[in-house]
């Protein structure tokens, strides 16, 4: 099972948050889970590429100087993935706690409180949902044309090179590793081979730079279409199409824990774009 999450949170003074936000969202989520949960707490803090779950900046917030400003009596929020089924359901139990729900939290130096966590099965929002690996597999159907659009900044880091374009082989090759990783229906490696064949049809985007603590990353924003060329078998398409899907869970490139590479698939239906929301 893979779900979206939203938290919803509001602060008890006014501040400002360094950059987006993603990266102090993030040290917020394992002080939240440490002590609660120390099986996932130790799955949240691995080091390693596995990660289980993706994080969006902080979202709803005035944007000033490249900082975000926080303000008193307003409501903000932030969105959760998780990717492995290993810790859905601890994540779901922590969160529904009602100590946690008590709880008084920073996002960096500043001072918040929980307001509500949106669950799937529980609430209605555009934002939250569930599925899992089989479902999102059967669901999908062979495609020529794929168009995904990259929501926040997305970058790769390519041998030793920072790539902020997005090209085909980056794009999915992300997408099949986090596959990969957590599903039981595995695709083979061999379909990295029929990334090199998509071609980018069109697209814009624009790059932003990210602010962390210690460190500024660049990346992209925006919309790329694919088309995927005949030579590429039907069987090879609903995996990459499947991919596709499955960005809106995962998310695209590096850093996608603290808020960059957050995407999801564009479907057009009778010259109407239709898409999950466009402000994750």
């Amino acid at each position: 099972m893979i779900a979206s999450l939203v938290f919803e949170f509001e602060p008890l003074e006014e501040g400002i948050v360094k950059g987006a936000g993603g990266e102090k969202v993030h040290g917020l989520l394992l002080n939240l889970v440490e002590g609660i949960n120390e099986e996932t707490s130790e799955i949240l803090h691995r080091s390693d590429d596995r990660k289980p779950f993706t994080l969006s900046h902080i979202r709803g917030a005035e944007q000033k100087d490249g900082n975000i400003v926080l303000e008193l009596g307003k409501i903000y929020n932030f969105r959760i993935t998780i990717l492995s089924s290993d810790i859905l359901d601890p994540t779901y139990r922590t969160f529904l706690l009602p100590v946690v729900k008590k709880k008084v939290l920073r996002v960096s130096t500043i001072l918040i409180k929980p307001k509500r966590f949106l669950l799937p099965g529980k609430d209605n929002h555009t934002d939250v949902a569930n599925s899992d690996y089989q479902k999102l597999f059967n669901e999908s159907f062979p495609s020529s044309e794929i168009t995904l659009r990259f929501l926040s900044p997305t970058s790769f880091r390519s041998r030793g090179e920072q790539k902020v374009f997005p090209e085909p082989t980056l794009v999915f090759s992300s997408l099949l590793k986090r596959w990969n990783a957590f599903s039981s229906v595995k695709f083979p490696k061999e379909l990295e081979d029929e990334f090199s064949k998509i071609r980018v049809t069109r697209y814009s985007t624009r790059t932003e730079l990210v602010e962390f603590s210690n460190y500024k990353i660049i990346g992209f924003k925006g919309m790329c279409s694919y088309e995927l060329p005949k030579t590429i078998s039907d069987e090879a398409k609903k995996q990459v199409s499947t991919l596709a899907d499955f960005a809106f869970f995962a998310g695209v490139g590096y850093k996608t824990t603290m808020g960059m590479g957050q995407t999801v698939r564009v479907k057009f239906n009778k010259d109407q774009e239709v898409t999950r929301n466009e402000n994750l």
